[in-house]
């Protein structure tokens, strides 16, 4: 776009929207009077199901969702140039694999998405694998800081500065309620049951729903991610899983005015149903939503989820 051209966007208070997925660079146009900036971290995945003999024992955990930030600047605030970095979507969790910081079939951590040194949003947690007799935590849930949401083990993990709403630990994951916050990955009871990814509101991402387990050796269906829910927009969530069935993937969230011509962030994927071999958790969808937790196997158990990749939108006017 020639200059003349932004000067005539500027004087009809037209709005321009770039949509950064990968890492780049930022330029300020010179006929800009503000500029605003979502960022949104990568989404946690969802945990290996876990390979036990049937018994009481749970499935994989959700991976929590990413955080979210926003804020307006005027542009002549801000440099030339700014650097963007966008977090990675959280690799799904594995049997024998172990991602940094975790242990081994934990979903992994979704990375950070940054706007410079001026914004930030952390990546969800990973969620725990499941196991006999033992709980799956689901992953902490991230914010609007540069820290991320902390790995689910036989318990939830932690949000994002002990702030960010945490894991279940077989429960479900911690519902968000204020712009900026992402939710928890639900944690798998003991006895079986999966409980859902927490819920998320106003352009955060919500959670992964944990996996089915086994329940005095009848295999289980995995759980529902949490809801997306957006004024003015869709209300999305991955419906559960029967026994032995993938983990659903949820429909990315639609497109709704959050601060100045802004888009909705993701929607967690749902967890999988137990079976001789576990079910695969349900990817998030959208930005940031967190993956679903395998299903647990008798003789091998499923793979989770991945989360959903991170994302910086930047709108000048």
């Amino acid at each position: 776009m020639f200059g003349n051209d932004w000067l005539m966007l500027n004087l009809a208070r037209a709005r321009k929207v770039t949509t950064f997925t990968v890492d780049g660079t930022y330029t300020r146009n010179p006929y800009a009077s503000f500029v605003a900036v979502k960022v949104v971290g990568g989404g946690g995945a969802g945990a290996f199901g876990g390979t036990y003999t049937p018994g009481s024992g749970s499935g994989g955990g959700g991976g929590g969702g990413g955080g979210t930030a926003w804020a307006v600047f005027p542009a002549v605030s801000l440099p030339a140039t700014v650097a963007i970095t966008v977090g990675a979507a959280g690799v799904a969790g594995a049997s024998g694999v172990t991602p940094s910081g975790g242990s081994a079939g934990a979903g992994g951590r979704g990375g950070l998405t940054t706007f410079g040194a001026f914004l930030g949003a952390g990546g969800g947690g990973g969620g725990g694998p499941g196991s006999l007799s033992a709980t799956s935590g689901g992953g902490g849930g991230a914010y609007a800081s540069t820290s991320l949401g902390s790995f689910g083990t036989t318990t939830g993990g932690l949000g994002a500065n002990g702030i960010a709403p945490a894991g279940g630990t077989g429960v479900a994951g911690t519902r968000s309620t204020i712009i900026g916050w992402a939710s928890g990955g639900g944690g798998s009871g003991a006895t079986g049951t999966a409980a859902a990814g927490g819920a998320a509101y106003v352009g955060s991402a919500s959670a992964g729903g944990a996996g089915g387990g086994f329940n005095a050796t009848v295999a289980q269906g995995g759980a529902a991610s949490g809801a997306a829910l957006y004024p003015g927009g869709t209300v999305t969530s991955a419906a559960a899983a029967a026994a032995g069935v993938a983990g659903n993937v949820a429909s990315a969230p639609t497109v709704q005015t959050v601060m100045a011509g802004m888009t909705a962030s993701g929607c967690g994927g749902g967890g999988a149903g137990a079976g001789v071999n576990g079910a695969a958790g349900g990817t998030g969808a959208g930005y940031g939503g967190g993956g679903g937790g395998g299903g647990a196997g008798s003789t091998l158990g499923g793979p989770g989820g991945a989360g959903a990749g991170g994302v910086c939108l930047v709108v000048e006017w």
